[in-house]
């Protein structure tokens, strides 16, 4: 079996040097596989995963020879995802959990890594590559009942990512409610799949200001990601850090703010701030960029005290997407607090920014409209392909009909002949 040979550095990246020298003295003392195996896994951890080898290569060939085959695909699938970029750690990666025995995990886990690897291979094509692929999987696909749920969910999965980086619009929306309906058959609720496919969908309808299904997907990451402390912790694994992804599904809950109570409101800005205390990182990117306590303020009906901070998050980030959801919730602080100086300060470059948003639209539009085109002709060729080959397939068989008639009608008259004699001579 390929154990990530050659994929690998020689030194680790540490964050907490007293647990990490814990844990190391426990490796040593450790009697069995079993304390080896946690030991190893808490230094993946503490390590933030990026050990470059040093911890997870021989935990991967320690849960192999054991056949902790569970702990294993975990493993990889992080290293998997953290290495998409890496063709060579790709493939090594891949092929070891492809030896692994089959089952639902394995299933999951390679499908996990394909489609963790794909977004990563669209992120780098162009718009015109990015087309041209989306076509071509959109006119292919078809839905076999028949194969693996595994099998059903990769083509679509891959359109719609292709979507979501091309065309957008309804024709995304229709896709990912598709494939909405595979995900939720999945074994494993809380699997890699699912926190896929939520992460997915929470930004997507975010950006289509559908705040209430944007909602729904964070909740359900949250609810996975706490599922997931809870394993680790039965296991013994207490290092794991989740702080960054809820954070995000924290801040992401609050721009949706229409969608929450404001009894909701209150809880998952308590639940950011207690993240931002507890972790340094955090802390110094909601202070610098102010867009997590923009959003809590515009919730609460602070706008006064909003508008710094959207400004200030405003200065920090320039993506149009980013700045679809803050310039109106800017306006609307600056109209409800009656400040006129901001109003008349961004007016501008509010307007020159929904013209953006207007042609993004148009684009769109056009992208789905071309591509729905496409198709249709691609469908009409294939179409006329098929008619060809079947006209082909017919004059062939029609052909061959007619040699096997001759070869028939000739063995039947030298069986005439060959009888005729015969009674001759008796």
């Amino acid at each position: 079996m390929a154990m990530l040979s050659g994929v690998f550095h020689t030194r680790a990246t540490v964050i907490d040097m007293n647990a990490m020298k814990e844990w190391q003295t426990r490796l040593s003392q450790s009697r069995n596989a079993t304390d080896s195996i946690t030991a190893l896994y808490n230094l993946f951890d503490i390590s933030l995963r990026n050990d470059s080898g040093v911890y997870s290569a021989p935990l991967v060939r320690l849960t192999s020879r054991t056949k902790n085959f569970d702990v294993m695909l975990d493993v990889l699938r992080k290293l998997g995802n953290s290495m998409r970029a890496d063709s060579m750690a790709y493939r090594n990666i891949r092929e070891t959990i492809a030896q692994t025995p089959p089952s639902e995990d394995q299933y999951e886990s390679l499908l996990f890594i394909d489609l963790t690897r794909f977004n990563w291979e669209v992120s780098n094509m162009s718009d015109t590559q990015r087309m041209t692929l989306l076509q071509r999987l959109i006119t292919d696909y078809q839905d076999n009942p028949g194969q693996s749920l595994y099998d059903r969910i990769l083509p679509l999965y891959r359109i719609t990512i292709l979507l979501g980086r091309t065309v957008g619009g309804d024709l995304y929306s229709d896709y990912m409610d598709r494939l909405y309906l595979f995900i939720k058959e999945l074994p494993d609720p809380d699997g890699p799949l699912s926190s896929l496919f939520y992460t997915q969908a929470a930004t997507a309808y975010t950006f289509t200001n559908e705040p209430e299904k944007a909602v729904t997907a964070c909740k359900r990451l949250l609810e996975i990601t706490q599922n997931l402390k809870e394993r680790n912790q039965k296991r013994g694994y207490v290092y794991a850090n989740y702080n960054s992804i809820e954070y995000i599904y924290l801040r992401r809950m609050l721009v949706n703010f229409p969608a929450l109570t404001d009894k909701e409101i209150e809880q998952y800005c308590g639940k950011l701030m207690e993240l931002v205390e507890a972790d340094e990182r955090l802390r110094e990117e909601f202070n610098h960029l102010g867009r997590a306590r923009g959003y809590y303020l515009v919730a609460t009906k602070r706008y006064a005290e909003a508008i710094p901070e959207l400004m200030k998050s405003l200065h920090n980030e320039t993506d149009r997407e980013f700045r679809t959801r803050v310039y109106p919730m800017i306006i609307l602080s600056a109209k409800e607090s009656g400040n006129q100086k901001v109003l008349n300060e961004i007016s501008d470059d509010y307007i020159a920014m929904l013209e953006e948003e207007r042609a993004a639209r148009q684009v769109e539009k056009i992208n789905e409209l071309q591509l729905l085109l496409d198709i249709n002709a691609g469908s009409k060729e294939r179409i006329r392909q098929i008619n060809e080959s079947y006209i082909n397939d017919t004059r062939q068989l029609t052909a061959a009909l007619v040699i096997v008639s001759i070869i028939a009608a000739a063995a039947t008259i030298m069986l005439i002949i060959t009888t005729a004699k015969h009674r001759r001579r008796h």
